[in-house]
């Protein structure tokens, strides 16, 4: 019966794929009644303001040009800025408003109204922002920010998002409004609240990209100013200050609300946030910090000379209600304790000791050696890997016809012997071995060839381990050719390939192969899934850790080769019989975090996967 269901499966695709073609080469036409499709309209953002040097990319495209007031931007543009430049962006239909700062690299990844809903999504991928969201009308409507290691989902509030472009570890400080936050990394179960955590005003969540918390209220803290002022850009800090008297008026209506389910016996505003509060005395210094949070953060950025004192006049006689305006000379105290849920709290701790282990502190360290030698591509699997596939996809779409023209015209028995062939053939051409001399030899007429053998150098391959069994394959990381002479501690490897046809099953622990090069060393192991657009990413990194300084790990020396990770990836139903890999990016460094070996142009393998 599933035989059945897969050919059936198999018959409907070739059919759309088909109606694709005609309905392509055809617009004019209509050879088939098709079902009636929910309309889409493309919705626009306007560029309000722009400071210093600003550029933008149409979708597509790869050359830059000068950004000016009221360019129109659209769904799969980006915009970057740089030092000491800013961007103001409006979204036309919304006004919803993101002020974007010196540094930044920021893709409208959505700007689209479908379903009777209005959907807007940026990713930012470097530098700092303000965004400040008119509350959604629709159920259906959305709006988020995405980070190389963070989702914020919101309905309506004011925040800031700091990305570091190394890293891409995002701090999210909340002014006003609620945000949920979710990770791209290993999150709780689906659809449990530790999936996801909310911030309230006056609170901050940091996650960078080894925070794989079980449970995301863990990264929830009250606000630092001092750490925020040192990365935002100064324009983003003026549109915070600016924004203040709406900041104000938003979070009262949260402060009420709050008041209202504290007076129903209600102790915790929801089971996402870090919040309880057993007593009125709890909850009056838990709103007390809404305001007194936001204070400290003008004062601070005051005292960083990233804002003018004289702006913080201006807001001030916006404000009608002396009460809440801001005092410089007098800010009100934070009460960084108040309201916190002892639970949590306990979570904190728990990994604050795991946060301080010799393995944790050696991967930090290893991850701060390779800060050292070049920038983290964070946005390796996005758009860069996107506008490689849309140059390559005419070619790729003539490839896989001619493929499944083949398939077609053998039988089941033929179509087994064709792909076993293709795999030998595969392994034979990743093995290295020489081939023959070419003439010469005592058949083949005149002297033998002599052939003066070059250096072998280095290197990290993949290949297909075996054939799939119960739709999974498993995909052999190797490291060739590594002798004494390229000792090394940490390895970094990137995968990429389609989500619609594999996927990673993410595991709180990655288990490797028994005869991988660091398993049963002291070495930590990980293995992570990035979602893109089209495609998945995924990271294997390992590095060595000494458990303190009287007991010394030696660098790692293969006498050859070695078998770096064995990953099993999951075929998906939606999946052919072939599949695209490509590793994209590999870095080895020893223990100094000096450069062993380093992958940079991509290499591609074709894996049977039926």
């Amino acid at each position: 019966m599933e035989k059945a269901n897969r050919l059936k499966r198999k018959k409907r695709a070739a059919v759309f794929m088909w109606l694709m073609m005609f309905a392509l080469l055809f617009s004019m036409l209509s050879f088939v009644p098709a079902p009636p499709v929910q309309a889409k309209s493309v919705r626009a953002a306007v560029v309000v303001e722009v400071k210093g040097n600003v550029t933008y990319t149409k979708s597509g495209g790869s050359k830059s040009h000068r950004a000016y007031v009221n360019l129109s931007l659209n769904r799969g543009d980006a915009i970057s800025t740089g030092s000491s430049s800013s961007v103001v962006i409006r979204i036309v239909d919304r006004e919803d408003e993101l002020t974007i700062g010196s540094n930044a690299e920021v893709y409208i990844a959505d700007l689209l109204e479908e379903n009777g809903g209005k959907k807007s999504k940026v990713k930012a991928w470097a530098g700092s922002l303000w965004a400040k969201v008119k509350s959604l009308v629709s159920p259906e409507d959305e709006f988020e920010v995405e980070t190389p290691t963070a989702v914020m989902g919101v309905r309506g509030t004011q925040y800031m998002t700091l990305v570091d472009p190394v890293t891409g570890r995002t701090t999210m400080y909340v002014a006003a409004g609620i945000v949920e936050a979710t990770s791209t990394l290993s999150t709780g179960s689906e659809g449990h609240p530790s999936g996801s955590a909310a911030v309230y005003p006056a609170q901050q969540i940091d996650m960078d990209l080894r925070a794989q918390a079980e449970d995301l209220r863990i990264l929830v803290y009250y606000a630092e100013p001092k750490a925020i002022v040192e990365s935002a850009s100064p324009r983003v800090l003026e549109a915070f200050l600016t924004a203040i008297p709406e900041i104000q008026a938003e979070n009262e209506g949260i402060k009420n609300r709050m008041q209202e389910q504290f007076n129903q016996g209600i102790r915790q505003p929801d089971d996402r946030s870090i919040l309880r509060y057993l007593t009125q005395d709890e909850l009056d210094n838990v709103l007390r910090n809404f305001d007194a949070l936001v204070t400290e953060l003008v004062q601070e950025a005051v005292r960083a000379n990233k804002l003018d004192p004289r702006k913080v006049d201006e807001v001030n006689a916006r404000i009608t209600d002396p009460g809440k305006r801001i005092d410089l000379t007098q800010p009100p105290a934070v009460d960084r304790t108040a309201g916190l849920d002892p639970a949590i709290e306990r979570l904190k701790q728990v990994n604050r000791n795991t946060e301080a282990s010799p393995a944790r502190l050696e991967r930090l360290r290893m991850e701060q050696a390779m800060r050292k030698l070049g920038p983290y591509l964070a946005e390796l699997a996005g758009e860069r890997n996107r506008l490689a596939e849309e140059n390559r996809k005419t070619e790729d779409a003539a490839n896989q016809r001619a493929s499944e023209a083949l398939m077609n015209q053998l039988s089941d028995s033929e179509r087994r012997k064709f792909l076993e062939n293709r795999l030998k053939l595969g392994e034979l051409m990743n093995s290295n071995t020489p081939a023959p001399p070419a003439g010469g030899g005592p058949s083949g007429g005149g002297e033998p060839a002599i052939q003066v053998p070059g250096p072998v150098k280095p290197a990290v391959t993949v290949k297909q381990h075996g054939s799939p069994v119960n739709g999974f394959i498993h995909l052999d990381l190797e490291m060739r050719h590594f002798t004494d002479k390229e000792p090394f501690y940490a390895v970094e490897a990137h995968l990429v390939y389609n989500q619609s046809e594999l996927n990673y099953r993410q595991t709180a622990k990655f288990t490797n192969a028994a005869s991988a090069v660091f398993k049963d060393r002291q070495a930590a192991e990980t293995l992570t899934q990035h979602k893109g657009e089209t495609q998945n990413e995924l990271i294997y990194a390992a590095s060595q850790y000494e458990t303190g300084p009287d007991q010394p790990v030696d660098h790692i020396r293969l006498n050859g080769s070695g078998l770096l990770a064995r990953i099993p990836l999951q075929v998906l139903d939606s999946a052919a019989n072939t599949a695209n890999v490509e590793l994209v990016y590999v870095k080895v460094v020893d223990k100094e975090g000096r450069t062993v070996y380093e992958l940079t142009s991509p290499q591609s393998i074709t894996v049977i996967t039926r």
